[in-house]
């Protein structure tokens, strides 16, 4: 996917023509460049209220853990996380329902170039709330396995890690995994989710002498589902030597699935 030249490309239509609404195709003046009208950008169902460390929504009438009094900022951690969180810090913007499902949907399954631009400038709404200082060294997508490389042609995760290295000036580092093949993700439960992930993934061979000795590194996904594949890829690059592991990701399924 030639990403570069399609930002080029995608930006030079913009400022000669209306853009074309990515969920309702209706023609607009663009505000953003996310490729949203204003009513569909309302409709995207937000992840407002979520554990910090593996993004889970949680209800907001409750009390939450890690509350900074002195600030009054709350930053809530989820049960499971309080004894084993996923991550540092996940950041993912959006619930795994209606469009903002329907989007990811179309960036798999049809290589669609605009929903992952649309998806990574959500994304890129929320990362930029952050300070700059919790800016990772390097962004690692998560790969494909070989076949499914081969056959669906384009890694969703690669595409989203992209736009965002290429808005933050960032590092991608595409090649540092490698997946085994298996069955799709979708179609398993969460407990065969957790047995796949754990024999899944690898350290490229080629790559043992690079050294991720205290870098902080964002791992970038599509869904966050059960956290298996993120939780084993943070392994591995922890015992590679990374001091801090984030979990970025577009959407969040509002349940783990049983």
């Amino acid at each position: 996917m030639h990403t570069a030249w399609y930002r080029n490309f995608q930006r030079g239509i913009d400022h000669c023509l209306p853009m074309q609404c990515v969920l309702c195709d209706q023609c607009f003046r663009p505000s953003r460049p996310d490729h949203l009208c204003a009513f569909c950008r309302l409709a995207l169902p937000l992840n407002i209220h979520a554990c910090r460390h593996c993004a889970l929504p949680l209800d907001s009438e409750r009390p939450t853990h890690d509350e900074n009094e002195s600030t009054g900022c709350a930053n809530p951690v989820c049960g499971a996380c309080l004894s084993k969180p996923l991550a540092d810090r996940a950041m993912v913007p959006l619930l795994h329902t209606g469009p903002a499902a329907h989007l990811i949907h179309r960036l798999k399954f049809s290589k669609g170039e605009t929903e992952g631009l649309t998806l990574a400038q959500t994304m890129l709404t929320h990362i930029n709330l952050l300070p700059s200082a919790e800016h990772p060294d390097l962004l690692v997508p998560v790969p494909m396995a070989y076949r499914s490389a081969v056959r669906r042609g384009f890694n969703q995760s690669v595409a989203l890690a992209s736009h965002i290295a290429h808005a933050l000036k960032l590092p991608v580092a595409a090649d540092l995994l490698k997946r085994r093949g298996g069955p799709a993700q979708h179609t398993l439960s969460g407990a065969k989710r957790q047995h796949l992930a754990a024999s899944s993934f690898q350290w490229r061979s080629r790559h043992a002498t690079r050294s991720l000795q205290g870098a902080h590194v964002a791992v970038v996904d599509d869904v966050l589902t059960t956290g298996a594949t993120a939780r084993e890829i943070i392994k591995i690059l922890r015992h590679h030597g990374a001091i801090r592991v984030d979990i970025w990701c577009a959407t969040r399924t509002p349940h783990p699935q049983a």
